[in-house]
């Protein structure tokens, strides 16, 4: 992709100079930039050991320039290695570092977005813009509803606490979108049928995640996690049993929602330790189920 002005003004502000940054717009050259590997260079262990402790400290930004495949065949057709092409690596500071990375996304997301107008969302600016996934996954959308819960669970305070309907609508739809996303992948690494589940209790989507998971998790499987997660969720069921409860203050017959007392007065801090536990496991769940299927996709037996 062609560097935008304001990405290219910032590549060389980092210190890259022109005639690289004129190859990676010409396509000569390919550009990452991430975090820094913190690691230190001295005779001496101590030493080494206290730079690469102040480059983690500094969270530093590493901008590394290659050649292209096509002009490494060019230069080097013996030696396609990523190590062979490399032609330039810098550590830089995290405030350069970000800021590079964040025009970078914004320039790419602005081409992305092309001519679309609209009244609601008016294309941002480099200091003041975000960005949806034009196709998310059940995991990345489960992640974001996670970390909105977390976001919003931090900015309560005693004067001003936060909404708890819509912090327990976050941490309650994160978990649905968990679970069923569980299933999904579980059904299809046991050579199951696979059908997206359609109902909103958590309970019965546990009932049958459980399984699966215990099935996929080789090693570490604990039946203590298994059941704190197993009591949170059974919790929210209470709660929310429809995921209705919590969004709209009656049901469908026009009678009023009763709230738990358990909900009149509860720790915020507690509340969000026990979610994120149970949060934590089905994340773990999900990466052993996400092994499973690289094997079985490569010929391996995960049994």
């Amino acid at each position: 992709m062609t560097l935008g002005p304001l990405t290219r003004q910032a590549l060389i502000d980092s210190g890259v100079e022109k005639d690289l940054v004129d190859g990676i717009e010409t396509g000569t050259y390919e550009w990452t930039i991430g975090p820094a590997t913190a690691y230190g260079i001295s005779s001496d262990e101590e030493t080494a050991s206290r730079i690469a402790q102040a480059a983690a400290i500094r969270q530093d930004f590493e901008i590394e320039i290659m050649r292209s495949e096509a002009a490494q065949r060019e230069e080097c057709p013996w030696d396609l290695s990523r190590r062979a092409r490399c032609i330039y690596e810098a550590a830089i500071p995290n405030a350069v570092g970000q800021r590079l990375a964040g025009t970078r996304r914004y320039e790419e997301a602005l081409t992305e977005r092309g001519e679309a107008t609209s009244v609601l969302f008016a294309h941002g600016t480099p200091d003041d813009w975000t960005s949806v996934a034009v196709a998310p996954s059940w995991d990345a959308l489960a992640f974001e509803f996670r970390q909105a819960a977390h976001v919003l669970a931090a900015a309560s305070t005693d004067p001003e606490p936060v909404p708890m309907l819509p912090l327990l609508t976050l941490c309650r739809h994160h978990l649905e979108l968990a679970l069923k996303s569980i299933i999904m992948a579980g059904d299809q690494l046991a050579g199951n049928a696979v059908n997206i589940p359609t109902r909103h209790p958590l309970i019965p989507l546990w009932t049958r995640a459980e399984p699966l998971m215990r099935r996929a998790w080789k090693t570490g499987w604990s039946d203590t996690e298994a059941t704190a997660t197993a009591e949170v969720i059974a919790e929210f069921d209470k709660i929310d049993r429809d995921s209705m409860a919590t969004r709209y203050p009656v049901d469908r017959s026009n009678s009023a929602f009763a709230r738990p007392a358990q909900l009149l007065n509860f720790s915020i801090t507690a509340f969000m330790a026990a979610f994120s536990r149970a949060a934590d496991f089905l994340s773990s769940a999900k990466l052993w189920i996400e092994v499973g299927l690289r094997l079985k996709a490569e010929g391996i037996d995960p049994d």
